[in-house]
């Protein structure tokens, strides 16, 4: 009787719960102009093995309870405070992991004066490309990941060159397209960004092969890379420069297009020139300086 008391609780529980998070879903889907479909699929998946795992130790509960009393039970939390314990190290390792992220953007806006807040509004473009794009919440979240450290090879550039007003000479353009291989190498070395090096290495690669570092081109060049490509290239037409003053959203969507097929993805120009609208933009705008909004 007790088994049955705990299956019937634990479906009573999984109802309430998707119940409760369909509602939560719907009410994030139209504040943030998303499917509520996509955020509810998006995070089932890690609550039904949630769910699934919970149903056997209710029953192991109930078992033990019928069989020992109160103490069978007790013994039963120890090694559940165990997996508590190192899911807790998981958490702290993960927030770690982004205050290393943080750290290295902030690192370089504090050499680049005149790009402090580039990353953060190329990491917002590029996810709202690839939510246009309909790719994975994984790789959404990696592609964040890449997108707000695209630029972080150039920590190893000086700041002379990075923030000369006057035109550069071709040695200087030479240490400044060094920056995407040597940001994958700083990305290497941080093993929980692994799988991004190649994007940050590849995001100044050209459609017709004519970019660098390595002349590739088309879909050679990874998709992520093509996406922060369209992103840095839009919040670079229409940032402000010591030399010039950033272009208007529509100024620089004629840019884009203009550039399409030969320098940028044609197809995710489109995308993006559906996606990112004016109300959009100045959204992004107000991230405050520093802040990152992680997609977690």
């Amino acid at each position: 009787m007790e088994i049955d008391a705990s299956l019937f609780g634990c479906c009573i529980y999984f109802y309430d719960y998707q119940y409760y998070y369909t509602i939560v879903s719907v009410a994030l889907g139209m504040m943030f102009n998303k499917s509520p479909w996509t955020i509810w699929l998006g995070n089932i998946r890690w609550s039904v093995p949630n769910f699934i795992a919970l149903v056997p130790l209710g029953f192991l509960l109930a078992l033990l309870y019928d069989k020992f009393g109160p103490m069978g039970v007790l013994l039963l939390f120890i090694p559940l405070l165990a997996s508590r314990h190192s899911f807790q190290l998981y958490v702290d390792m993960r927030e770690n992991y982004l205050s290393t992220v943080e750290a290295l953007v902030q690192a370089l806006e504090a050499k680049d004066t005149y790009t402090s807040g580039h990353s953060e509004r190329v990491g917002k473009l590029a996810v709202a490309i690839a939510e246009g794009l309909e790719m994975s919440d994984d790789k959404i979240q990696s592609l964040k990941y890449a997108a707000v450290l695209h630029d972080v090879g150039k920590i190893g550039v000086s700041e002379n060159i990075l923030n000369k007003e006057g035109k550069l000479l071709d040695s200087e353009w030479e240490i400044i397209r060094s920056h995407p291989v040597m940001g994958q190498t700083i990305i290497k070395s941080i093993k929980f960004l692994f799988d991004i090096g190649q994007v940050v290495r590849h995001h100044h690669e050209r459609i017709d092969g004519n970019g660098y570092p390595d002349g590739i081109k088309g879909i050679e060049i990874p998709l992520e890379s093509r996406i922060i490509a369209v992103a840095d290239t839009y919040d670079a037409i229409t940032s402000d420069r010591s030399y010039r003053k950033g272009s208007t959203h529509d100024e620089a969507i004629a840019e884009l297009k203009r550039v399409a097929d030969t320098q940028l993805d044609p197809e995710i120009v489109e995308i993006f020139c559906k996606v990112v609208t004016n109300e959009m933009i100045e959204r992004t705008a107000s991230t405050e300086p520093g802040q990152i909004a992680f997609i977690v």
